[in-house]
């Protein structure tokens, strides 16, 4: 998911699209094989954000699902890093009017991208297409991750069977996105971090399941000839 230009922010998505649309990945990746098993044991991809100011890279997030999803912006803004119901209501109503502004919507998952989204998220987008593209898993962690990967979903409909889900952030856009994404999480922790932990947590039980189904023993193999 090649990006044509290069920016020091995203913008504010309360008064212009945090991306201009020229800037936007145009090409979304053809029609995807499943993994074999032998590529689950060997690689699994980990998409998590690195955005410097994870308050705001939180309220993009809940922008994103509120938009994706159509989920009411109070349903999908929690406090992030951390602050009080004052904090968390000033939050939801950013998001509120980036919502309202920019009308973002599964049908157009770019635009929405471009409204509401950051470019932490843009890359995310791109990675878990990427993933999916060279047949890996995709273990997704925290809210911003789900958030995108709604966005890569909408794009590459086929991605959607590359994903796992390691945890169910605390953030309440997570469920809503993870259940928008028929995902059920591996771990319940109510853990809020969004900077791998959940995925680095789950990834023993995916080579576990991936191991068992590969290299049990069938009962007549055990059992031997009756």
């Amino acid at each position: 998911m090649a990006m044509t230009a290069r920016r020091l922010g995203s913008g504010r998505a309360t008064r212009n699209p945090r991306r201009p649309e020229h800037e936007m990945p145009t090409d979304p990746p053809p029609g995807m094989a499943r993994p074999s098993l032998d590529e689950l044991l060997a690689a699994v991809v980990f998409p998590m954000p690195m955005s410097p100011h994870s308050r705001t890279s939180a309220r993009s997030a809940a922008g994103l699902v509120a938009g994706m999803t159509g989920a009411d912006p109070a349903a999908v803004t929690g406090a992030g890093a951390g602050g009080g119901p004052e904090h968390v209501a000033r939050k939801t109503e950013l998001v509120r009017r980036a919502v309202a502004l920019h009308r973002p919507g599964p049908d157009d998952p770019l635009g929405a991208l471009a409204a509401v989204g950051g470019l932490e998220h843009a890359a995310l987008a791109g990675l878990i297409l990427g993933g999916a593209r060279a047949r890996l898993p995709v273990i997704l962690d925290g809210v911003s991750t789900v958030a995108a990967a709604l966005v890569a979903v909408a794009l590459a409909p086929a991605a959607g069977g590359y994903l796992i889900a390691a945890h169910r952030s605390t953030e309440p856009g997570a469920s809503v996105a993870l259940e928008a994404l028929r995902l059920r999480p591996l771990l319940e922790l109510e853990m809020r971090l969004g900077e791998g932990t959940g995925a680095l947590l789950a990834l023993p039980l995916v080579r576990a399941a991936a191991a068992a189904l590969s290299g049990m023993a069938a009962l007549d193999e055990v059992a031997g000839p009756r």
